[in-house]
C-alpha cells in the first residue's frame, strides 16, 4: 500500500523554492516520488490518499543543540539542584513533545541531568510516547575551569547536576568509559567556561594532551565528541584533537578554524536569536 500526499506547497530541502501543487508518494517508509499531482497515474484501491492541499509540506527539522532536561530555567540552580531527577525526566518528555509539534523530528541533546535524556531516547524509540529521534550525551565532563563547575569549590558538581567534575586524566577516561557503558550516544566536554576572575580570560579546561587523549578514547569506544567552548585556546585544542562538534566557538582563531576544517569538525554557532548555523563537512551527519 502506498500513501500519497497531495500538497499545496512542498519544500524538499534541496531546492531554493517550494513547489506548487505536488504529490508525494510514500512506499513503506521511503519517499519514492515527488511530482505534479496531475502527472500521477490513477491511484490503486489500496492506496491511502491524504489531502494536504491547504498546507505547506516540508521535511522534519533537526535541532543540533538543545537541552531537554533543563526546562525554562532562570539559573543554574534551577537546572541542577532544585528539581529532582524524576521531575526533570517528566520535564524532558514535555519538552520533546513540544519540539515534535514545532516540526523537529530529530535533535541532539549535548548535556543531560543524570541519564534523563538517554532514558527518554529509549522510551521514544520503543514507542511509549510520541517524540523526535534523539541523539544524546550524559553529563558534561568538566574540570575546575569548565562551564559546568558553576558552584563554589566546596560544592563542586553534585551528582544530580548536568556536569561531572574530573580531577585528572585517568578520572576523565573512567568517566568516558562509564558513560559509554550507560549507552550515551555522544561524549560532551566542557573545554572552558567563564572562570578567570576579573581578567575576563577563558582558560582551557584541559590541555592539548588531555583533550587529545579523551577524544581518542571516546572514538575508540565508538562515541562522538562534542565540546562547549568559547575561548581561543580551548577551541584550538578541541579542533586539533579531532572532536566531532564544536559548540559556540565565539573566539575561535583562524588557526582553530583551519584545524577544525582539516579534522572534519562540525561547528555549531547559535546567533543572538538562538538560531543555529552549522558548518559541516559533506558526508558527516551529526544526528
Amino acid at each position: 500500500m502506498r500513501t500519497i500526499l497531495h500538497c499545496g506547497q512542498i519544500f524538499t530541502g534541496t531546492e531554493r523554492t517550494a513547489r506548487i501543487d505536488q504529490a508525494l508518494v510514500i512506499e513503506g517508509n521511503r519517499i519514492t516520488r515527488i511530482a505534479p499531482r496531475e502527472s500521477l497515474p490513477k491511484p490503486h484501491e489500496a492506496d491511502r490518499i491524504v489531502d494536504y492541499t491547504k498546507y505547506f509540506v516540508m521535511p522534519g527539522l533537526s535541532d543540533a543543540h538543545t537541552h531537554l532536561s533543563y526546562g525554562n530555567a532562570r539559573s543554574e540552580e534551577e537546572v541542577d539542584l532544585y528539581p529532582c531527577l524524576e521531575y526533570r525526566a517528566i520535564r524532558a518528555l514535555a519538552a520533546a513533545q513540544r519540539m515534535l509539534k514545532a516540526g523537529f523530528t530529530a535533535l541532539l541533546d549535548p548535556a543531560s541531568a543524570g541519564l534523563v535524556t538517554p532514558a527518554l531516547r529509549d522510551a521514544l524509540f520503543v514507542g511509549m510516547f510520541a517524540g523526535p529521534r534523539i541523539t544524546t550525551a550524559g553529563q558534561a565532563i568538566t574540570s575546575r575551569q569548565g562551564l559546568y563547575d558553576y558552584y563554589p569549590s566546596w560544592i563542586g558538581c553534585p551528582p544530580c547536576s548536568t556536569g561531572r567534575l574530573v580531577r585528572s586524566l585517568p578520572e576523565a577516561i573512567e568517566a568516558i568509559r562509564e558513560q559509554t557503558k550507560n549507552t550515551v550516544d555522544i561524549i560532551k566536554l566542557a573545554m572552558d567556561g567563564t572562570q578567570g576572575g576579573n581578567s575576563g580570560g577563558l582558560y582551557a579546561a584541559f590541555d592539548q594532551a588531555e583533550t587529545t587523549a579523551m577524544v581518542k578514547e571516546a572514538h575508540r569506544l565508538g562515541r562522538r565528541v562534542a565540546v562547549h567552548v568559547r575561548g581561543e585556546e580551548g577551541a584550538l585544542y578541541a579542533a586539533r584533537a579531532g572532536v566531532d562538534i564544536i559548540y559556540h566557538a565565539s573566539r575561535i582563531s583562524e588557526e582553530g578554524i583551519r584545524a577544525a576544517a582539516g579534522e572534519g569538525c562540525t561547528i555549531c554557532i547559535p546567533d543572538a536569536a538562538g538560531e543555529q548555523y552549522r558548518i559541516r563537512p559533506a558526508g558527516r551527519p551529526i544526528l
